[in-house]
């Protein structure tokens, strides 16, 4: 049986000045008509815990949600709103990727201008 801990932000242990920082989160500025809205997580930790907590700023619309890899000639599938992770307007959810994660890619429901969607990485729940 696994404890359940609070969402944590990766944090990055500084060697010399004993003064870490956390990792930063990646925002998605994505449109409707986006076709491929995507951004690359920061490199960190990852073979501990693979969950990103993604947040959907918009107060009014679904943003559509893929996961992929970005490098070499790799790119993250176009995220649809019939084939990609649906995240409800003004919301916070957490999800486990594989190890190999690096990027995703968003599309804003039919209708809405552009909204912000940011991806963090860390651990719990």
């Amino acid at each position: 049986m696994q404890d359940t801990q609070a969402f944590a932000p990766f944090y990055q242990v500084s060697q010399t000045a004993a003064t870490g920082t956390l990792r930063p989160s990646v925002t998605v500025s994505a449109t409707a008509a986006g076709a491929n809205d995507s951004a690359r997580f920061p490199d960190g930790p990852t073979n501990d815990c693979n969950q990103i907590q993604i947040a959907n700023t918009s107060v009014s619309g679904f943003a559509y949600v893929n996961f992929g890899v970005l490098r070499d000639a790799l790119t993250v599938t176009a995220a649809t709103s019939a084939a990609s992770y649906p995240m409800p307007p003004n919301s916070t959810r957490v999800v486990t990727v594989h190890p190999e994660v690096n990027a995703a890619s968003v599309k804003m429901g039919t209708g809405l201008n552009a909204a912000n969607v940011i991806f963090t990485r860390g651990a719990g729940v």
